[in-house]
């Protein structure tokens, strides 16, 4: 057996079991986001939302495309956007998200996180996943939208010490049985977390080639999964990797990895522009971390990460994006749950 193998066998079998909570007590849960969101201050109302749809179907130089078509060819005198949605937190308004966009016939691309309070728990070393979600899966498929899974394997080898592999393996075979059509994928966190990112479980994606990491004493297996047997066409950060970790970088990174870290302008930068765990393959992020307040972080030579930016500024942003230039649209619904 290769050491891959033997890493493997060192964990708990992911093992599935339904849990009777209910879509009601699931709405309810999400609900408790939204207030906690509010209480902070962080809480859009959902006419943002509409309102940058609308101006990304009024602007006729902009292609707008699911995640899964991202990197295609541009057409002449386009700028490509993707709406990219995280349900790290709220699936109530994800579905509110997707029913919108379907019904302006716009794309979109909506990633499940299989570790989610709403979506399942782990009990007694069993993932018992919630009988209540299925009914907001049928509701994506529903709407037309690309349904992905947001993946957070390591999570579960690293808290759980359960195969993290196998859930994503396994998740992804659920939701297909569903009618979801589920091409890719999104890695849920970040490298500050676990020391590594959630993309590394699949092959050909291992930072420098690695295949294992220590976390909490632990070799944690990576490049464990083959996208391609998994029917999975792209990974949605577009992960371009370096050589090697550069242990400085790396330091530096985790030093400013502290606190209300995603809402300073300097972890920003070193986020989404000098990353040490990965760039990305497309020109520009876009995200909403707060009311009314988006970071725009644009790779290259007149590139720089702006923020706060609020939604009139990001409107004219779009507004001139040049031809043939890429950008990621990334909302987690619950910054977008208000009234």
């Amino acid at each position: 057996m290769n050491l891959l193998g033997r890493l493997i066998r060192m964990w708990r079998p992911y093992r599935v079991r339904s849990h009777p909570l209910s879509r009601e007590e699931i709405i309810g849960r999400c609900g408790h986001v939204t207030g906690t969101y509010r209480e902070l201050g962080l809480v859009s109302p959902f006419s943002t939302y509409r309102k940058v749809v609308d101006a990304l179907i009024a602007n006729t130089s902009i292609e707008v495309r699911p995640m899964n078509r991202l990197m295609a060819p541009a057409g002449k005198d386009k700028a490509v956007v993707a709406l990219r949605h995280d349900l790290d937190g709220d699936v109530v308004t994800g579905v509110r998200s997707a029913r919108y966009l379907a019904s302006k016939g716009l794309p979109g691309s909506f990633y499940l996180l299989h570790t989610a309070h709403y979506y399942g728990t782990v009990e007694n070393n069993v993932f018992r996943r919630f009988a209540g979600l299925e009914s907001f899966v049928a509701e994506f498929v529903a709407t037309g939208c690309e349904l992905g899974l947001h993946t957070d394997p390591l999570s579960l080898y690293c808290t759980h010490r359960i195969d993290g592999a196998e859930a994503v393996r396994t998740e992804i075979a659920w939701l297909r049985s569903l009618g979801a059509n589920l091409s890719g994928t999104v890695a849920h966190n970040s490298a500050i977390v676990f020391g590594a990112e959630n993309f590394e479980i699949f092959r050909r994606r291992g930072i420098g080639n690695r295949r294992r990491f220590s976390c909490q004493g632990q070799n944690v297996p990576l490049q464990a999964l083959d996208e391609q047997k998994l029917g999975l066409t792209y990974e949605g950060n577009y992960p371009v990797l370096p050589d090697a970790l550069d242990p400085d970088k790396v330091a530096a990174y985790m030093d400013l990895s502290k606190g209300d870290c995603v809402r300073d302008p300097e972890w920003l930068r070193y986020y989404f522009l000098e990353n040490p765990f990965f760039g990305r393959a497309y020109d520009v992020d876009i995200w909403l971390l707060a009311r009314d307040a988006w970071v725009i972080a644009k790779r290259g030579g007149d590139g720089g990460v702006r923020w706060p930016v609020n939604t009139e500024d990001l409107l004219l942003y779009l507004g001139r994006l040049d031809e043939g230039v890429r950008a990621v649209v990334c909302i987690h619904p619950e910054y977008v749950s208000g009234d």
